[in-house]
């Protein structure tokens, strides 16, 4: 009401879908909300008091895209732009059930004629193979989980219940990596490897994992710049190992055991007794998550993620040795 867009929702001329998050979601993240429940009412109503209309009215678009958008019609990875002009990314978490199966040969049931009819030959065993059912799909709009898909079919286009406010952003996730002084190791390594650039010109969303400054005191500066400098296989794998394409929020990682990263290999993921979402066989922690960018989500974390089977190449001795490389000049330097 505050946002005066009546007129939108009661258009059956125009398609729409409304991604619209619960009373609850909204108090939850701190949007200010005056909780009202009329008494014999089934429902409480929630007013937010401290935005003005033209917020209001960007904060509403901004969960609204100009097409009847079904749940049988958000796929994974697919991407719609609001009426505000953002963009919402789709993430599926599909649930499988891992089934066994016996079946024995066509050649030897009741065929005694087989040439290969002999009881102990080995086509006459029952043999294994695998299933998979897909049990459920949990669905995700730029991190805020559908709980109620389909709620409502209006007049003019459907809406889902979201158990979260679409998150705003205006700065891109190599944006957020440059700007941010605990970041700069890790930001001035995939520079170096032009990896930003790659990053600007994606289509897809990205989810970086971005490790400290101080995560890179365990692996060594001098071992650093030498890989910078005369090895870059390595740290590009390494770097590579820190990036997903597609958007994972923390709340759809929690839901996974592992995710593909850019290097083409299997990150782990375990959920720990608390919910805190640990990463790799080292299970390292999220330390600062869900930092929203327009194209992506970036989590902080306070160690590196090594892949299976990492080595240094030609700067092996460095490791084993304690040796250090001939600086050409202080820092890391293209």
């Amino acid at each position: 009401r505050l946002a005066n867009l009546s007129s939108l929702f009661s258009n059956e001329d125009s398609k729409i879908t409304i991604f619209a998050p619960t009373n609850e979601a909204l108090m939850g993240v701190g949007i200010i909300c005056n909780p009202t429940h009329t008494e014999g009412s089934e429902h409480t109503t929630c007013s937010p008091t401290s935005m003005d209309q033209e917020t209001a009215k960007n904060f509403v678009l901004s969960h609204v895209i100009d097409k009847e958008v079904p749940e049988d019609r958000l796929f994974h990875s697919s991407q719609f732009r609001t009426l505000a002009d953002n963009t919402l990314y789709v993430t599926l978490v599909e649930h499988y059930y891992y089934r066994p199966l016996l079946y024995q040969t066509p050649y030897t049931v009741n065929n005694p004629y087989y040439y290969n009819s002999n009881p102990y030959s080995y086509n006459n065993y029952w043999y294994h193979q695998s299933e998979y059912i897909l049990l459920d799909t949990d669905t995700f709009i730029s991190g805020s989980q559908i709980i109620v898909p389909d709620s409502c079919m209006i007049n003019n286009g459907v809406l889902h219940l979201i158990n979260g406010p679409v998150p705003m952003a205006n700065l891109t996730v190599t944006d957020i990596l440059s700007q941010r002084s605990n970041l700069s190791i890790f930001n001035t390594a995939l520079e170096i490897l032009d990896i930003p650039k790659f990053l600007d010109a994606s289509k897809s969303p990205h989810t970086i994992f971005a490790p400290t400054n101080a995560a890179f005191d365990d692996f060594g500066m001098e071992l650093l710049e030498c890989l910078l400098r005369f090895d870059r296989d390595p740290i590009n794998d390494l770097l590579l190992y820190h990036i997903v394409e597609g958007l994972e929020y923390l709340s759809s990682l929690a839901l996974r055991n592992w995710i593909f990263t850019n290097l083409r290999i299997h990150l782990p993921i375990e959920t720990g007794n608390n919910g805190e979402v640990l990463l790799g066989s080292s299970e390292i922690p999220i330390t600062v998550p869900n930092i929203p960018a327009t194209d992506g989500v970036v989590h902080i974390i306070n160690e590196l993620l090594f892949p299976p089977g990492f080595d240094y190449g030609e700067c092996e001795p460095f490791v084993s040795s304690g040796m250090q490389p001939l600086l050409l000049s202080k820092g890391i330097r293209k």
